[in-house]
């Protein structure tokens, strides 16, 4: 039998989720600490792939929450159906976070539906919580951070409501999809 929180479990970086069950299996505040790593999921690219103008490899890195917000209604799981007027690279930075449709094209690009063994951690992350980190881990995402003027979070737990109740009902269904499609290496 456990002896700390079962949504600890949800935390697919092996080492990270070792670090939150020694540091934080008693802290109250650990569904933020779960919000604030579950917001940092990213995924890393060439910035040329995405922006125009960048003529030689520069490393980036793109978190999931950030392409979410800026996709709005459009559902990833339908796009398929959609005709987009547009075509990666985007003009600039900008464009990707204040159009839904280049928004979607970089959640495609990147295969950010593919399952979670694509995804590491914003080196933020760690800033705000150092004991999680461990500089050889190789789950922190490098590069340049690719992200909007404004950054937001994934919403903490509020009083139960039903948007509440759907925001748990997407990332549970989110979750448990991405669990089938981690390679077994990944889960120790």
């Amino acid at each position: 039998m456990a002896t700390y929180p079962p949504v600890i479990d949800w935390c697919p970086f092996g080492l990270v989720r070792e670090r939150l069950i020694m540091y934080h299996a008693a802290n109250p505040c650990l569904d933020e600490v779960i919000s604030d790593m579950s917001t940092s999921f990213s995924v890393e690219t060439d910035l040329s792939e995405l922006v125009q103008g960048s003529t030689s490899p520069s490393r980036c890195y793109v978190r999931l929450w950030d392409i979410l917000e800026a996709m709005g209604s459009l559902d990833a799981n339908f796009s398929d159906n959609i005709t987009l007027s547009c075509e990666l690279p985007a003009p600039d930075v900008e464009t990707i976070f204040n159009s839904p449709e280049f928004a979607l094209l970089v959640f495609k690009k990147l295969r950010m539906d593919s399952g979670i063994g694509i995804f590491k951690l914003d080196p933020s992350f760690f800033i705000k919580y150092p004991e999680l980190c461990d500089p050889n881990e190789e789950n922190i995402a490098n590069g340049i951070s690719i992200a909007p003027a404004n950054q937001t979070r994934i919403p903490g737990p509020e009083a139960l409501d039903a948007r509440m109740s759907s925001t748990y009902k997407h990332l549970a269904l989110w979750s448990f999809d991405m669990l089938f499609k981690i390679p077994p290496s990944t889960l120790s």
